[in-house]
């Protein structure tokens, strides 16, 4: 799967304790911290562009994954779900697109896909969660991961 990771965004990640989830960047790792202690197996490809990620045990909520390469860095959110866990994932610096085509609508929202970005519309009257953060009428996501709106999984 292909992730498109806009700047200063936050992208989810499912795990499983069952199955490795492998993240693989454009640009060697400089620095990684997940979780507190030993919360997860990691092992580094030799490169530093390849990281496999396994919790060491099913965790309630979320936990934060920070990764800093060259010339990026991407803020993840880290949850156990079983029954949906991301395998592999090549991350990718991402972009707002000039077009967009309609992906996803329900009574709260409406998201558009570009090639590397989505385009949210919040279609209720009230402040919503985003993916942790509060979106009010628009907003530019990251493409490939999970869209979280009030933490329930839309995409």
């Amino acid at each position: 799967m292909d992730a498109f990771i806009l700047p200063k965004t936050i992208a989810y990640i499912f795990l499983s304790t069952a199955s490795p989830t492998t993240l693989h960047f454009e640009r060697p790792v400089e620095f990684m911290q997940a979780g507190n202690g030993n919360d997860f197996n990691v092992m580094f490809s030799k490169n530093k562009k390849t990281l496999v990620l396994r919790p060491m045990s099913p965790f309630a909520g979320e936990k934060n994954m920070v990764v800093i390469s060259e010339d990026t860095h991407f803020h993840f959110k880290l949850m156990t779900l079983e029954s949906r866990q991301h395998d592999f994932i090549y991350v990718h610096k991402g972009k707002e697109n000039a077009t967009y085509v309609k992906k996803f609508e329900d009574e709260t929202v409406k998201i558009h896909e570009g090639d590397s970005s989505l385009y949210l519309i919040n279609k209720s009257k009230e402040l919503i969660d985003v993916n942790g953060t509060k979106v009010d009428r628009q907003t530019f996501l990251s493409k490939g991961l999970p869209v979280l709106v009030n933490g329930r999984p839309v995409l």
